[in-house]
This record gives C-alpha cells, structure tokens and sequence, in this order.
C-alpha cells in the first residue's frame, strides 16, 4: 500500500473513532502545482505538456458544506472564501458542528447569484466579497471574477496567461470525500488543490489571454469543480492498528472468498466493515458472524476493519485477485 494511501485510511481510522457531538471544524487547502508546493514562478506542464508558470492564482468557494453521518449535509450559512495560491495554505474556520463522522466537503467555484451582483463596497475590505486589489470584481452585471489565474506560457515562459473566469453559468458544485483528523482539539479536513488541473485540455504554449464566461475561461472554470481538488493528506501516529495481529484474513492474496481467525477470544467485536481505496464503506457484517465466510467480488485492493462498540480495533489490508 503505498504512503499516501495509508495516509488517508489513517485519517479514516481517527475520524470514525468519534462520536456525534459538537466539534470545531477546519478545512485545510493544501496550494499544490504537479504536486510540489505551489510557489510563484515555479515551472509546470499541463496534460497537452505545454510548459507553463503562475504569478497570480485566486478564487473564491461559496456555499460550503460539511457531509457527515451516511450522507448528511450541514450547510455552513453566510461564508465566503477568497482563497489565494501564494498563502500555500488556506484555512477556513467552519465554526463549531453538531456532527459525528466527517465524510468530506461540498463547495461552490465562485459567488453565488444572490451576491454576485452586488456592489463589493458594502462590504469591509477584510470580507472576502469586498473589494480587493488587484480587483476580484468584474461590474455588477457580470459580477466577480470566480477565478483569476495568470503566468506565463511557451518554451521560454514569455507569453502571457491570463484567464478570469466569471458568470452565474459557470458557477458550480465541488465534492471532496475525505475524513478529518484531529489536530489540537479540532477536526481538520485537508483538501489538495493542484492547479496543473486547472489547465488541462487548455492551450497555453502561444500564451492566452480571456476575461470571459465562455471558451477557455468557462473550461477553466469546469477544471476547477471536477480536477483540481482532491482528499489532501496528513500524517497520524496511528500506524499501529494495520495488520497488528489481532485478527487473521486468508486467503490473502485470493480469489475473494475469505475467513477471518481472532487472536483472542475475548475481543468483543460488534463489526466488520469492508472499504474500497477511497474510503468508500462498501459493506458492514455483524460482527457475530466473524465465523462465516466473507465474500468480496472484484478483484483490486480493500481493507477490512475491526470495530467494537467503542472503538477500532484492528485494520487488516486485503487483496482480491479473479
């Protein structure tokens, strides 16, 4: 399993050991380009491998949401979020939520219609809505710029970028599933932004400049709700509940067909749950019929996890092969 993957189910591991009850929850934007630390300047390629730096890359996220407990929604009410690349970490405070398990994040690229067309001087400077130099804010009729990315293109990185992205069209919904993590007495949500996805099927060897709601503007924009932001990853000091001995999955490797043998009796087991690679809870088994044969039918990587009432009690990883 390699460490990122880890890294994630250990995550997993801390979010599904908590109660419902009020929490204080922070997500954190991890400003990523190819997957190094996004710093102005620095050298990417896209997808089309046209050659490429940023010297700018800010947008906004409206409309956040928390999901949590099998599928629940809470709706953060009256947050905006003008995130900026060169901060390489954004934080945004949600406040403190009466949830259980933290499932992910939902958000909207951009400001929603009923702001967008607002005047941003009834807003203070500090808001992320008010106004900002250099401006986030088009004119009322086409109303805040969502995105606005610019660098350079081309082998030598002397053609100019420029892509604002606007309109109430291109305004839509993000999803990142990812559990959180306690840091400090709060549950973090860490979310990758990598923003070589930004420009993916965008040609920008010749350079680019548009300021538009159409055209590579508007695929810009596309990138941004479906390819830049992914579960970001952390690091716990919880390695030691993966294949820790307790319990014994075989054949592994195997065809599917799997037993489970406890190491102690006297483990009090009340569940089995069988995830996919993205933290996907594809099946729960009571845990009195650990005695009974466990069926998976794809082939491809899992992991089984143990649980009592009270907490996790061992993660064994399982591979199925047809």
């Amino acid at each position: 399993m390699s460490k990122t993957i880890l890294q994630l189910f250990i995550a997993l591991v801390v979010s599904l050991n908590i109660q419902a009850q009020s929490q204080e929850i922070v997500v954190k934007i991890n400003h990523l380009l190819d997957g190094e630390t996004y710093a102005s300047g620095l050298e990417a390629y896209n997808n089309m491998n046209h050659k490429f730096m940023l010297n700018r890359l800010e947008y906004y996220l409206s409309e956040i949401a928390v999901l949590h407990d099998n599928g629940q929604e809470m709706m953060i009410d009256d947050l905006w979020v003008l995130a900026n690349a060169n901060d390489g970490t954004t934080t945004v405070e949600l406040g403190t939520l009466d949830v259980g398990t933290i499932e992910g994040l939902s958000f909207h690229i951009g400001v929603d219609p009923d702001h967008n067309h607002l005047d941003p001087t009834i807003w203070a400077i500090s808001h992320p809505l008010g106004p900002k130099a250099p401006s986030m804010h088009w004119g009322w009729a086409a109303g805040y710029r969502f995105v606005a990315l610019e660098g350079y293109g081309g082998s030598q990185l002397n053609q100019k970028i420029e892509i604002h992205g606007l309109g109430d069209n291109n305004y839509g919904k993000a999803t990142v599933r990812r559990t959180s993590i306690e840091e400090d007495g709060k549950q973090v949500i860490y979310i990758d932004a990598d923003y070589t996805k930004a420009l993916e099927n965008i040609s920008v060897q010749s350079g680019l400049i548009v300021h538009a709601d159409n055209n590579q503007a508007a695929v810009c924009l596309s990138n941004f709700r479906n390819q830049v932001f992914t579960a970001g990853m952390t690091t716990t000091s919880n390695n030691n509940l993966f294949d820790n001995g307790k319990f014994t999955v075989f054949p592994n490797p195997g065809p599917g067909i799997l037993k489970i043998q406890k190491e102690n009796n006297e483990t009090e087991l009340s569940e089995i749950m069988i995830l996919d690679m993205t933290g996907k809870v594809l099946n729960r088994i009571d845990g009195t019929k650990i005695n009974e044969e466990i069926s998976i039918d794809y082939p491809g990587h899992y992991l089984m996890m143990f649980r009592s009432e009270e907490k996790i009690l061992g993660i064994n990883k399982v591979t199925v092969i047809k």
